[in-house]
């Protein structure tokens, strides 16, 4: 059984991970990594997580390491890029969840996270983590780059119609997400009295995770973030011009079968969904309406779960030759 280690394990993304592997029976979580919290036991700080409440919290020193088969790091960017070569060197699969290895150009790294990136020569050797687009590429892979909320709900939303050149005009993205997007460390405009009773746009054009859509949809985009006030979730709504005689039974017939492999992903012919109805999860739900010439298309992920912590144990179980639905089957949290 493979031995796990969570670095960062005490952000939203790692004691989300510690969840969802508290109920996989393929890995033994054996490390738990904090500056904060190091000598302490888990299950003082989080008694919720009683499968780990014995494990103690230790200082991640890259350069004496515990022996790990797998390590998700969680660290902010600009931090994983400086202990990746450490982890690699030992043999170990890797997901990365930071922003640092999901760019295969390290001076568009630099222009939109603000300062150049110190191993250039890893960025060509991770693989991008989202599995409906690079399978089989990550099956092989040390090194998961994991990707972006914003790009997850993007991608999965435009991808089919990229691919089959039904795109006319520059597609435009309207993403809102939850709060809890923005991490665990405090911050003003995330206090309750700041963040509720308000929607606001942010980043609309130079936000940091427009590189990461465009370069693997290979197609230029509109993009404008929103904070919404909820704790989790994520809704993109997209709109584009695709041909006139495209119907609406032909875009879910493209959409179904783009994604008839896919256990995570399932297509909505009716209302459009609801971020309820993915709150906690892996999946990924689409749906679609034509007016016009014109197709407006929705896509709902949790941002926290296949945004970031569940789209990660997705990667593992690739990287380690499970089922890539092992530990994966919570029912939505609706409630």
């Amino acid at each position: 059984m493979p031995s796990v280690g969570i670095v960062g394990a005490t952000g939203y993304t790692g004691l989300e991970l510690l969840r969802y592997l508290s109920d996989h029976p393929k890995v033994e979580v054996a490390y738990v990594f904090s500056r904060e919290f190091s000598g302490k036991k888990l299950g003082d700080i989080f008694p919720h997580l009683t499968r780990f409440s014995s494990l103690v919290f230790q200082e991640f020193l890259p350069d004496q390491l515990p022996p790990m088969d797998v390590c998700f790091l969680a660290l902010p960017h600009g931090l994983s890029q400086m202990v990746m070569a450490s982890l690699l060197a030992t043999g170990m699969k890797v997901v990365d969840l930071s922003a640092d290895f999901r760019l295969k150009s390290d001076a568009q790294y630099e222009a939109f996270y603000g300062q150049p990136h110190s191993q250039p020569h890893l960025m060509q050797h991770a693989v991008y983590g989202l599995p409906e687009l690079y399978r089989e590429a990550i099956q092989t892979s040390q090194l998961c780059a994991n990707p972006g909320c914003y790009p997850t709900a993007s991608i999965l939303g435009l991808y089919p119609l990229v691919k089959k050149k039904w795109v006319l005009s520059t597609p435009i993205i309207d993403a809102k997400s939850g709060v809890s997007g923005a991490g665990r460390s405090p911050k003003k405009e995330l206090l309750l009295c700041e963040a509720s009773e308000d929607c606001v746009a942010y980043g609309t054009g130079i936000h940091r995770h427009l590189p990461e859509i465009e370069a693997y949809l290979h197609c230029s985009v509109l993009f404008s973030p929103h904070l919404v006030p909820m704790k989790r979730g994520m809704l993109a709504t997209m709109y584009l011009d695709i041909p006139s005689d495209i119907t609406q039974s032909d875009v879910e017939s493209l959409y179904t079968d783009t994604y008839k492999e896919d256990s995570f992903v399932t297509i909505c012919s009716g209302d459009p969904p609801h971020t309820k109805e993915v709150s906690g999860t892996n999946r990924c739900r689409i749906g679609f309406k034509k007016v016009g010439h014109q197709l407006v298309v929705f896509s709902v992920i949790d941002n926290l779960g296949k945004g970031a912590y569940g789209q990660a144990v997705q990667n593992m179980n690739l990287m380690c030759g499970y089922p890539e639905t092992l530990g994966l089957a919570q029912v939505p949290l609706w409630i």
